[in-house]
């Protein structure tokens, strides 16, 4: 097929043309060849180059965590809003490798893959992500990237103990859980049953990891109330504990001191 000629050039001492066509299609695929030609006429045409009317995608969204181990991280991600006006053939993968600023590629995905696992990673460790997509023409510009650390949910707690009670309050306390999963441990949740069918309902957090103590109030006198607590990190909720029952009473108060009825060489009537 005979080539259209798309620009005429003037001067023979010029040999760089930049060319702007009005009729492109953007994504459409061109191909493009130069001939010279003098008073007698034009010379043969130059071998061709294609050119997509396309540019690199753009950035996907900032990773997030997808999953979590004790040495894993699994991130995902949401594809770019532009795929440059040509298909996204896939992802690159880039990490700190938990220190410093530099990044580097980690590893690459198809297009229709939109997460990505490492493992043998060190607990407690936080590493830094961010995600290029990539199509015909490069890759985008890097995504923002996230910091993740590497753990789990911490453990459960002690069982809640009473550390005070009377007739409407209750005060419990408890102990940290074995393993905090390599994050610390930010806050702990206490859930009470009443006794009205074994329902659990929330009564707060303590709002602080090192906090692991609670006063519950208005409470039924001579009741008897479940207690259960969990965990908080930065990763997710732990396990409850193992539940305690406490009831909201005291002791009797002193009696008064006994009186005497009766007595006699056998016996003692007070």
């Amino acid at each position: 097929m005979k080539a259209t000629p798309l620009y005429d050039a003037t001067s023979a001492s010029t040999l760089d043309y930049t060319t702007v066509a009005n009729a492109i299609t953007s994504g459409g695929r061109y191909l493009f060849a130069v001939a010279a030609y003098n008073e007698i006429g034009a010379g043969l045409q130059s071998s061709t180059i294609e050119i997509i009317a396309a540019v690199i995608p753009g950035a996907p969204a900032a990773p997030t965590r997808f999953a979590s181990g004790l040495t894993s991280i699994s991130i995902q991600w949401a594809a770019p809003t532009s795929n440059g006006d040509n298909t996204i053939t896939g992802y690159k993968i880039e990490w700190n490798g938990g220190s410093g600023s530099t990044f580097v590629q980690l590893g690459t995905t198809g297009a229709a893959t939109k997460n990505f696992a490492k493992e043998g990673l060190t607990n407690g460790q936080v590493y830094e992500f961010r995600v290029r997509a990539t199509n015909e023409i490069g890759d985008s510009l890097p995504s923002a990237l996230v910091a993740l650390r590497s753990a789990i949910a911490p453990g459960a707690p002690g069982a809640p103990v009473k550390t005070y009670a009377d007739k409407t309050r209750i005060d419990i306390s408890w102990a940290a859980p074995a393993s905090n999963g390599g994050a610390t441990i930010n806050d702990y949740e206490v859930y009470m049953d009443d006794g009205a069918g074994g329902s659990f309902t929330s009564k707060g957090k303590t709002n602080s990891g090192s906090t692991k103590t609670m006063s519950i109030t208005s409470l039924t006198t001579g009741k008897s109330y479940l207690f259960k607590i969990r965990a908080i990190n930065e990763i997710d909720n732990g396990p409850f504990s193992s539940p305690t029952s406490i009831l909201a009473a005291v002791v009797p108060s002193t009696p008064s001191a006994p009186i005497m009825i009766s007595r006699s060489e056998s016996a003692i009537s007070l």
